[in-house]
């Protein structure tokens, strides 16, 4: 069979358009295995099943016209490519429906709520893959390659025709964001040194900007304050030369500047910094999805440093209840979410409130795990602390989340008559 498959291929190449409707029913079984893959990432409900989705796959591959295919690889990429933006616009269709201003408003059922974070999740990355394409197309394909397509570094190398140790590089440095924004600062640490040496750089100049991005804002999650300024100012200097301030990487540089700036105690310029970001993934994404939703919660950390309480308690339950159903058992910054409204409500003197909703971020302790998982223990310690009975914070939780213990505790200190443990 593969000797045929690529005997089509070829065919197609040379011009036979009729080579990829025989080509279908000799990768089908293929095919429906990607279209389950694609279902599951793309929170598709039963109205688009797998077998519908092969098939409109199809017609959408078949209808572009001049599709022009190298390899058995390439083909099934383009399939994978072509189904995950059938979902995309089957998410589109229906958000927009649920938020149709004739749309009736009922209470939705837990399955349904989950699917429609779900839908705006695979949307908010849809568009930060749009945005990538235009820092650096390459390597936006390569992550869809690898993601969606389900390819490995070799085959990603065969199809886009470059080193296989630039393809290997790039998901590496996926990987330990992966790993960084899951709360395992310190693997991911050693997985960004790790990038680092596959491209040697002199110390002045960055192998790549977003790389010192994002191992500067690992480093400052876990507490090396020195070395993250380092990372993040090159970072930021290098991208802001080329792009200007109203990129999107400008955001992300934004925001690190911004908690190196709320770290240091310079609430005014961490609140300017991540009101200039949070506008910039609003006019990206809207404020209600996800990336945006996180860069929204430093934000409201810095409001609440501020004294701007009532706002920020607005943004954190408003993060909490769009991040909640976004996995099962709790989004890892709905943790942050919570118990950030745990704070503004202890600053309005809600002391009932405030220990409710603590123990609503202590509650997604199960499914987490790393600095996330310390967040949970930290939101005991303050459900604990309001109460008059908190011991210290245990020195673990201090070393695998140190950054977010530093910030739980200065706003702590700002609770009127707190009690002190």
């Amino acid at each position: 069979m593969e000797t045929e498959v690529t005997a089509l291929l070829e065919a197609h190449a040379r011009g036979d358009v009729s080579a990829l409707g025989r080509l279908l029913p000799l990768v089908y079984a293929e095919l429906k295995r990607v279209a389950r893959r694609e279902r599951r990432r793309g929170a598709a409900s039963h109205t688009l099943s797998t077998t519908v989705l092969v098939h409109e796959m199809y017609l959408k591959l078949v209808g572009a016209g001049g599709v022009e295919v190298e390899s058995r690889r390439h083909f099934m990429a383009l399939c994978s490519r072509a189904m995950r933006q059938l979902l995309v616009d089957h998410a589109r269709a229906r958000l927009t429906k649920k938020r149709g201003a004739a749309a009736p408003q009922v209470e939705l059922a837990a399955d349904d709520a989950r699917e429609d974070a779900q839908a705006a999740e695979l949307l908010a990355f849809e568009q930060a893959l749009a945005a990538l394409v235009e820092r650096d197309a390459q390597l936006a394909e390569t992550l869809e390659l690898a993601w969606f397509g389900g390819l490995d570094a070799a085959a990603i190398a065969e199809v886009q025709g470059i080193n296989v140790r630039t393809v290997q590089r790039r998901l590496q440095h996926e990987l330990a964001n992966t790993e960084r924004d899951a709360g395992e600062y310190r693997t991911a640490l050693v997985r960004y040194r790790e990038i680092a040496k596959l491209v040697p750089s002199p110390d002045d100049v960055p192998v790549d900007p977003m790389l010192d991005a994002d191992y500067g804002r690992a480093l400052l999650l876990a507490g090396e304050v020195g070395a993250a300024r380092m990372h993040v100012e090159r970072g930021a200097s290098a991208d802001l030369a080329k792009f200007g301030d109203a990129h999107y990487t400008a955001a992300i540089h934004g925001r690190n500047r911004a908690l190196l700036a709320l770290h240091e105690g310079n609430v005014a310029d961490a609140v300017a910094r991540l009101e200039r970001a949070a506008a910039i993934y609003r006019t990206m994404s809207g404020d209600d999805q996800y990336y945006a939703a996180q860069i929204r919660i430093d934000l409201a950390y810095a409001w609440l440093a501020a004294g701007r309480v009532d706002a920020a308690a607005e943004v954190f339950d408003r993060a909490y209840r769009a991040l909640l159903p976004l996995r099962e058992g709790g989004h890892p910054a709905a943790a942050s979410a919570r118990l950030g409204s745990a704070l503004a409500a202890a600053r309005r003197g809600e002391r009932e409130t405030a220990v409710r909703h603590a123990d609503e971020a202590v509650a997604l302790r199960a499914p987490l795990h790393g600095a996330h998982h310390a967040l949970t223990r930290a939101a005991a310690w303050l459900r604990d602390a309001l109460a008059g009975r908190a011991a210290p914070i245990a020195p673990e939780v201090r070393a695998a989340a140190p950054f977010e213990v530093a910030r739980l505790e200065r706003a702590y200190a700002a609770i009127d008559a707190a009690p002190q443990p």
